[in-house]
């Protein structure tokens, strides 16, 4: 529901500078919505759905755009820089769009903020969580707004959720790419703030499959409180592996921090 506000605030408050009232406007959509993978069954056909919802919705309000039709167009990326760029250019040149909801991916969505930026389009992602967008904001991505918090504040925040709880020990686990690493690091620093006593902090590379060495040394440390920092795709992986190793019994408690990941070049279809 709060994509089909954020998309009405949105409509909004393009209408009030364009300052007139032509009888129909054309926003468009990006995001994966083809490969069968996380990104597309959490940021794709979700979204897309969600983003049909409003426009019926506000196509059937009187209070909003009593005299303009909403139209829009839809672009599958499957998460590719390439295909979004693309994309991103014929929807702002030939499809006229007056604002762009997507991506879900956050690079593939600062890619998508270059185009949009040189032909002034808004965009507003309902996935993109990097920090960059943040602290970049007037520079590199001025006509950039999203509706989920960057990955920086989410660390900071289950830091406090972890607090909240009474926990006071736990064990951590993270991929070693930059922005995991970064975020694990932030969360590190919280924890410490909030006297929260990490006995075990483990981390593997992305697109690792056998993490039997983390999981033995998570059930060595006898946390039961675990959090995990990663993307989508490495989660599934951690969750398989502490299948094997018991580590989701009664007692145990997983929290985790997910961070989507763009398509590689050799999964282009």
């Amino acid at each position: 529901m709060a994509l089909l506000y954020q998309l009405i605030i949105f409509s909004l408050h393009i209408i009030y500078y364009v300052q007139t009232f032509p009888s129909s406007l054309t926003l468009g959509f990006l995001g994966p919505t083809n490969l069968p993978n996380s990104n597309t069954q959490a940021g794709g056909h979700p979204a897309l759905f969600a983003f049909k919802l409003a426009i019926r919705d506000i196509n059937n309000r009187s209070d909003l755009l009593p005299r303009t039709n909403l139209n829009f167009v839809s672009n599958n990326t499957n998460s590719d820089i390439d295909t979004g760029i693309i994309d991103a250019f014929w929807q702002c040149v030939y499809g006229n769009v007056i604002g762009i909801v997507g991506e879900y991916v956050s690079v593939i969505s600062q890619s998508i903020q270059y185009v949009s930026r040189y032909y002034k389009v808004p965009q507003i992602s309902y996935g993109s969580t990097s920090s960059e967008f943040t602290e970049f904001h007037s520079i590199r991505y001025p006509y950039f707004l999203r509706t989920t918090p960057n990955q920086n504040l989410e660390s900071v925040l289950v830091a406090h959720l972890i607090a909240s709880q009474g926990w006071k020990n736990i064990a951590l686990i993270y991929t070693t790419d930059t922005q995991m690493f970064h975020s694990a690091q932030l969360f590190i620093a919280s924890a410490q703030k909030l006297n929260i006593t990490i006995l075990l902090s483990t981390s593997f590379a992305t697109g690792t499959t056998n993490l039997t060495a983390q999981m033995e040394t998570i059930k060595q440390s006898q946390a039961r409180i675990i959090l995990f920092i990663g993307t989508i795709a490495d989660q599934q992986v951690v969750i398989d592996n502490s299948l094997i190793e018991g580590l989701t019994a009664p007692g145990y408690q997983w929290i985790g921090i997910h961070a989507k990941k763009e398509k590689k070049k050799s999964e282009k279809g």
